[in-house]
């Protein structure tokens, strides 16, 4: 079950990218390096993680269409990796202090 996903760290680069472009940019942009499982992202927590059956009409995979995108960013590989979206959603909770008192 692959699903289009961005770390936070990600997703603040490609924005700044693309607003570094002089060029018109589309109107609407997906934005998200290569898909990943969410297993691999469960796995990447360290957290346990209990699976389910999934119902007959639930949709095994999806994904966005960023090939325009491509032309304007390009991703680091690693930022698709399930490791490194993870670790950049912890790093983004370590910097968070509105959750504290």
């Amino acid at each position: 079950m692959r699903r289009s996903y961005i770390g936070p760290d990600s997703l603040a680069r490609a924005i700044v990218s693309l607003a570094r472009h002089r060029a018109q940019l589309p109107d609407v942009l997906n934005i998200a390096p290569s898909p990943v499982t969410m297993g691999a992202l469960a796995k990447a927590t360290g957290m346990p993680v209990t699976l389910h059956t999934a119902q007959d009409t639930a949709h095994q995979h999806i994904t966005l269409d960023c090939n325009a995108l491509a032309v304007l960013h390009e991703f680091d590989p690693a930022e698709s990796t399930a490791a490194e979206m993870i670790s950049q959603w912890r790093s983004a909770l370590d910097k968070d202090t509105s959750h504290t008192a």
